[in-house]
């Protein structure tokens, strides 16, 4: 798993505090599928800043649901070389099955892929099983 920005960091409960992300608009979503396998890039503003791209690599699964005209980012959270087990169970019967789950929560366990999940204010919900993270 690797993690990759300017300054990266994650406090005790797994959310992402540096780059700060909160409140963050998601203005645009994007797949592509390549040797790598699948990638999710989801452009974010801040206030009138410069755009912010978070580009989830090597995705396993990806769930997004709720997407509307306006999309405001409360936190965002980060998991590897943890259990996942009771954030993946939220995604049973809709996007999983009890088998996946296990699996998923398997390879996020053993560090070589993490979960990151974009918790929203308003709007888009974000479920992202990936091996690379990169936010610039």
């Amino acid at each position: 798993m690797s993690f990759f920005s300017r300054e990266f960091q994650i406090n005790q409960d797994f959310e992402l505090t540096n780059p700060d992300l909160h409140d963050c608009e998601i203005v645009e979503l994007k797949t592509s599928r390549g040797v790598g396998g699948r990638t999710l890039i989801v452009q974010l503003i801040k206030d009138s800043g410069p755009p912010i791209h978070m580009t989830l690599t090597g995705a396993v699964l990806i769930y997004c649901t709720a997407f509307r005209i306006q999309n405001v980012v409360s936190h965002v959270r980060l998991y590897s070389g943890v259990d996942c087990t009771r954030e993946l169970q939220e995604l049973e019967g809709i996007e999983t099955t009890q088998e996946i789950t296990e699996s998923l929560n398997a390879k996020i366990r053993d560090g070589g892929y993490a979960l990151v999940r974009l918790v929203p204010s308003v709007g888009c919900d974000i479920y992202c099983v990936c091996k690379q993270v990169e936010i610039i």
